[in-house]
Formats: structure tokens, sequence, C-alpha cells
């Protein structure tokens, strides 16, 4: 009897153990999550990587750089013009992500429906990101789709799977923790770099607010991630969609008054976009493309949103 209950207590005190183990990693993880979560910037406060009258010169080079590769195609987008908006000319805009990335795809190219000379090529997949490169590898995915393709404009979206930990040099690393958050915004960057070189610009747009509050904080650390990738890299420019999806009280929002209508924007999962949804996105990333590089756009169904 006394070896069954010294064997029952070794088994208790085992669990025990595992259970305070467990606990504190999840305590860590969660206490880094939620630093990463208070330092995450506002979507007023995302960087735009847009040149002013006062950019640096080596910015006005590199610039001046991809405006000419784009120029020698047709393509009128330009960041460092400062006359009128003009026709975008003929343009290739490659959007590549996750599955959100296809939901701002499909509404795109409903609404650039009025413009043939802008050539809409869609390569995102579901079900990828920049922390499981084992089943899916943007960094080197990307390079086939920009020499087939040729882009003006790389547009990503990607993130909603990237809430797992990364095995970085034979170790793991937990989400949102220091070495994590390197290694992201590296393959982020990565992304960037490649695109840029083609003679592409960049536009990366942000995660949006997110029915469960849990998953919303990880968006928002991804958010900070990526948003900081691009603020390092001249020629990519960061497009936040936090608030737009928003209440007035910064919460999530299935409803919103859509063309004067209260119609549903979020799918069932509080995660993806409806139809309604889709083209909501798509009228705000095309309004941005417009301001960032000076062109104007006819736009097919466009969304008046509040």
């Amino acid at each position: 009897m006394n070896k069954e209950h010294k064997f029952l207590r070794l088994v208790l005190s085992a669990a025990l153990a595992f259970l305070i183990g467990a606990g504190y990693v999840l305590t860590s993880a969660n206490a880094a999550t939620n630093q990463a979560l208070m330092n995450a910037p506002k979507a007023s406060e995302s960087p735009k990587a847009t040149p002013t009258k006062t950019a640096d010169s080596q910015e006005v080079i590199a610039l001046s750089a991809i405006n000419k590769a784009q120029k020698s195609k047709g393509c009128n987008f330009d960041l460092l013009a400062e006359s009128d908006a003009s026709s975008p000319g003929k343009c290739t805009i490659l959007i590549v992500g996750d599955s959100l990335g296809n939901n701002l795809a499909y509404g795109m190219q409903r609404q650039l429906e009025a413009n043939p000379a802008i050539d809409l090529v869609i390569r995102s997949k579901s079900s990828t990101g920049l922390s499981n490169s084992w089943f899916y590898n943007w960094p080197k995915e990307i390079k086939p789709f920009i020499n087939q393709s040729d882009p003006d404009l790389v547009i990503v979206m990607l993130g909603t799977n990237d809430h797992q930990n990364m095995k970085i040099d034979g170790s793991v690393a937990e989400f949102a923790s220091k070495k994590w958050n390197a290694k992201y915004e590296d393959e982020a960057t990565k992304m960037i770099t490649q695109s840029i070189n083609s003679g592409a610009y960049v536009m990366w747009v942000g995660l949006p607010v997110m029915q469960s509050s849990y998953f919303a904080s990880y968006m928002a650390v991804l958010n900070e991630r990526s948003s900081k990738a691009v603020s390092e890299n001249v020629g990519a420019s960061f497009v936040p969609t936090w608030d737009l999806m928003a209440d007035n009280r910064g919460k999530y929002r299935d409803w919103a008054k859509v063309n004067g209508r209260n119609q549903k924007i979020r799918g069932t999962d509080g995660i993806h976009f409806t139809w309604v949804g889709q083209n909501v996105l798509a009228t705000h990333v095309i309004s941005e493309m417009q301001d960032i590089f000076n062109v104007k756009i006819k736009s097919k169904g466009k969304m008046t949103f509040n």
C-alpha cells in the first residue's frame, strides 16, 4: 500500500509541475503579446513610407529609379509627384497574401473592371503566412510571381495564420517574443525588398479588427511588426484597416452603413469579409492608391461607408 501511495504522490507531483510550467509559459506568452499590443500603432499612427518634399536625397534617388522603371512600361504610379493627379496608364498590380488577401483581391477585381489598362494578377493563397514557411515560404514563392507578372505595384495582405511559434536556428521562438518579432520583420522585409528591387512599389494592407478579442490582440501584434518592416523600406507604404472596420468605440462590428443601407460586412467566422465587405475594403485600398501614387482610378461599384 505504501508503494502505491508513493507512486501516486510521484504522479500527482509530476502533473502539478507540468501544470505550473504550462501556466508559466502561457503567462509569459500572454505577457509578450499584451506588451506588443500596448505598443501596437493605432490605425491613424501607422506609418506610410511616403516621401515628402524634405525626403532624404538617397530616398529620392531610390524612388526615382522605381519611377523610371514604371514609366518605361507606361505606368504612372509616382510617389514623388507634386502635380495634379493623372490617369494610371498601363499598370500591373500583383496581389499576394492569405485568404484575406483573396478577399481584397476579389473586391478589387470587381471595382477595377472599369480600368482595362490595369492588369490585376491574383496570387494569394489560403492558410499561408510568414510564420509557417514549412508549409508555404512567401519570400521564396513571391520571386517567380514577380518575374512572371513584372508588376508596377505589389499589394500584400496576410497574417491571419501567423499566430504561431516559429522554429529559428534549431529552437522554438514563442509568438511575439523578441526573437520571433525580429524573424517576422525579416521575412516581411524579404518580400518587400524583392518587390522594390524589381521596380515595383509595395502596399502592405494591415489586418482589420477581429471578433475575438484574443485573436484581435494577436492581429495587432502582427500589424506592429509588418508596419515596422514597411517603414524601413523606401517605396513601401502601410495601409491600415483597423479603424475602418471598427465601430466608433474601436470594437468589431458585423454590420455597417454602406451606400446608405445597413449591410453585413464581415463573415460568420468573425475574420473574413462578405461580398459587400470585400468591396468596402477594395474601395479603401483603391482610394489609398490614388492618394499615395497621385493617380485617378475609375472604380466600378465604389462604396460609401460609415
